[in-house]
């Protein structure tokens, strides 16, 4: 089965980054770039957030296995044209 990537004859773009329950900035305002440029999009989360316009109140890390697991499944069914790595916290990798 085709996946609906590789079927779309649009870009593909990658973020690599937080998610911001606001969506004013991480991956949901990266999804929304790709989006108004054509591209379509993917993404790995390292971070979720609780934010709003008025601050941050907590940040999650997800488990490093897990945002490996998650690059290099995707990768291997998808032809990425252009990436974009926001937070990657890499001090919490071995």
């Amino acid at each position: 089965m085709e996946s609906e990537a590789s079927s779309q004859s649009a870009a593909v773009a990658l973020t690599i980054a937080i998610s911001d329950s606001s969506a004013n900035a991480g991956i949901q305002n990266d999804l929304k770039a790709f989006s108004a440029n054509g591209a379509f999009s993917a993404a790995v989360i390292t971070r979720v957030t609780a934010q709003n316009s008025d601050g941050v109140a907590s940040i999650h890390p997800a488990p490093p296995e897990s945002i490996s697991k998650t690059l290099n499944y995707t990768r291997k069914a998808i032809v990425y044209s252009a990436t974009i790595n926001g937070q990657l916290f890499i001090n919490h990798f071995p």
